[in-house]
C-alpha cells in the first residue's frame, strides 16, 4: 500500500516514514508467517541488515513488528527492495542443536512450549487447558529447526500459530467451515491472507548453508552465521558450521546431522528399530514389546512404527539383525509348510 498521513515506519526505532514509498504485509495462517515487502529510495542512504526491526503503526495502532531479512538494491529504478519477516523469523532461523525425550506419555503443548522457551519466543495459548494431541513415549525432538518441530505439533493438535503486532506468538485452535470460501478461522485477530513466504529469503537455513543460493559470498554466509548462531551454540558446533561454510561444503550439513545422530544413539547406547503391526498398537502393548527387546539386546530400543495389512495380525520387531516375527502371517506360513510336509 503506499502511505499516507495515517501510516508511520520505524527502523530500529527511528522513523523513517517519508522515504518509504509503498509496503504489503501479509500473513498466512497456514504456515504461521507474516511478511512485509517494502520499497525505500536509494537517495535515503538507509541502511537494512538482517535482523533490523521494522514497525507499522497504521490509524494509530501498531499492525506489524518484522525483522530485516534480506535488502536489494536495483541501479536501475533505484530502489531497495526489503524484505521482512514478523516473530516467525526467530523460529525459523532456531535450529534445536540438542535432542529431547521422554519415556513417558506427554502432550503437544509441553513440547511446544519447551521449544518456544529454548527459542526464547514470547507465547500465549488461547486453548484454555487444551494440553493438545498425545506424544507417544520415547519421541525424539531435536536436530531440525523449531518452526519445523512445532509446525508438526500444532498440525497433530488442530493448533494454529502467529505473531500478533507486538511480536508475540498466539496459539490457538482451528475451526474452519467448510462453506467459508476465504478459509478464514474463527479468532479476529487473524489478519488477512497473503502471499505465500519466498523460500529466497534468509529464514530458510538452506540459503545458510548456501545450498539454495550460490550467489551469496562465502564471507556474507559466515556473517549471516554469525548473526543466527553465534552465542546459541557451543563453541565446537559453532565453529563447526564456519569451517563447513569456509570449505565450501555446506551441503554436507545433513548428512553430518545425521552422522552426529547415529553417534550420539551409540554413545548413549541407544538402538532404532522397527515395530511393524496391523493396527496402532496401545502404549501398553508397545511398552511390552520394547522392555522384552530391551532385556535381550542390553540396550535402549527406540521403534519407528509402522502399519502393514498383509501380516494380517500380530507384529514383527527388527532391531539390528534381531528379527522378532510374531505375526499372523508368519504362523499361517508355517502351520501350511508342516501341513505340506505331512
Amino acid at each position: 500500500m503506499k502511505l499516507d498521513d495515517n501510516v508511520v515506519v520505524k527502523l530500529n526505532g527511528n522513523e523513517i516514514t517519508n522515504w518509504v514509498i509503498a509496503y504489503n504485509r501479509s500473513q498466512q495462517i497456514c504456515t504461521g508467517i507474516g511478511t512485509l515487502e517494502m520499497q525505500v529510495p536509494e537517495s535515503s542512504g538507509i541502511n537494512f541488515d538482517p535482523w533490523d526491526i521494522i514497525e507499522i503503526y497504521e490509524y494509530g495502532d501498531k499492525v506489524g513488528k518484522f525483522y530485516v531479512s534480506e535488502s536489494k538494491e536495483s541501479a536501475r529504478t533505484g530502489i531497495i527492495a526489503v524484505g521482512a519477516d514478523d516473530g516467525s523469523k526467530l523460529i525459523t532461523d532456531y535450529f534445536l542443536t540438542e535432542t529431547y525425550q521422554s519415556d513417558v506419555l506427554t502432550y503437544s503443548r509441553y513440547w511446544i512450549e519447551k521449544i518456544l522457551d529454548e527459542a526464547t519466543v514470547d507465547y500465549e495459548f488461547s486453548v484454555g487447558d487444551d494440553q493438545g494431541g498425545p506424544v507417544n513415549p520415547n519421541t525424539s525432538f531435536g536436530l531440525d529447526s523449531a518452526y519445523n518441530l512445532v509446525q508438526g505439533l500444532l498440525q497433530q493438535s488442530g493448533w494454529y500459530l502467529y505473531f500478533n503486532p507486538n511480536g508475540k506468538a498466539i496459539i490457538g485452535r482451528i475451526d474452519k467451515s467448510l462453506n467459508d470460501v476465504d478459509h478464514s478461522i474463527d479468532d479476529g485477530d487473524i489478519l488477512n491472507f497473503g502471499r505465500e513466504r519466498d523460500d529466497s529469503r534468509l529464514r530458510n537455513r538452506a540459503v545458510v548453508w548456501g545450498n539454495a543460493n550460490p550467489l551469496i559470498g562465502e564471507s556474507e554466509k559466515a556473517k549471516i552465521l554469525a548473526e543466527l548462531f553465534k552465542g546459541k551454540l557451543s563453541a565446537a558446533g559453532y565453529n563447526f558450521l564456519q569451517l563447513l561454510t569456509s570449505k565450501k561444503r555446506s551441503s554436507l550439513l545433513p548428512d553430518a546431522i545425521e552422522q552426529f545422530r547415529l553417534l550420539l544413539h551409540q554413545h548413549r547406547h541407544i538402538l532404532k528399530g522397527e515395530l511393524v503391526s496391523v493396527v496402532e498398537l496401545s502404549d501398553t502393548q508397545v511398552g511390552k514389546i520394547k522392555d522384552s527387546v530391551e532385556k535381550m539386546t542390553g540396550k535402549t530400543v527406540i521403534f519407528d512404527k509402522r502399519l502393514d495389512p498383509s501380516i494380517i495380525g500380530g507384529f514383527i520387531v527388527k532391531v539390528e539383525d534381531i528379527i522378532i516375527d510374531n505375526s499372523i502371517r508368519f504362523q499361517l506360513n508355517k502351520l501350511r509348510e508342516r501341513l505340506i510336509v505331512q
